[in-house]
C-alpha cells in the first residue's frame, strides 16, 4: 500500500491538486495471476484512463479540481490480453495473468 501524495499546481489562476491514490497490488507466481485495487473516490468512470504495456501501467483520472496519476512498472511481464477491469463506488479493480516467460521459447536440437 502506498500513501496518498498531494501536490498543488497553479494553472491560469486555477488551483489543481495532483494526487497519487492509495493502491494495493498483489501477485501470485504459482497461479500466474495479479490484481490491483486503486481508490479514486468521486471520479466518474468516463474520466478514468488506464493504459497497459506488458511491463507497466499508467492511470490518469480527474475529479473537479483533483488530478489522479500513477505510473508504475510490473515486477514481471503481464499478459496484456488477459487484463480486465471494473469500477464501482470509487474503487477500480483490475486483474490479469502473468505471462509465462517460456511461452514463446523454442527447444534446440542437441548434436
Amino acid at each position: 500500500m502506498e500513501n496518498t501524495q498531494i501536490q498543488k499546481k497553479e494553472n491560469n489562476n486555477e488551483s489543481k491538486s495532483q494526487i497519487s491514490p492509495i493502491r494495493y497490488f498483489n501477485y501470485n507466481l504459482k497461479s500466474n495471476s495479479w490484481d490491483l485495487e486503486i481508490h479514486i473516490p468521486g471520479v466518474k468512470k468516463e474520466d478514468i484512463h488506464v493504459k497497459f504495456t506488458k511491463d507497466a501501467y499508467n492511470l490518469e483520472a480527474q475529479r473537479k479540481n483533483d488530478f489522479f496519476h500513477i505510473e508504475e512498472s510490473f515486477p514481471f511481464n503481464a499478459d496484456v490480453n488477459s487484463i480486465k477491469g471494473e469500477y464501482a463506488n470509487g474503487l477500480l479493480k483490475i486483474e490479469g495473468n502473468i505471462e509465462d516467460p517460456l511461452s514463446k521459447a523454442f527447444e534446440i536440437k542437441l548434436k
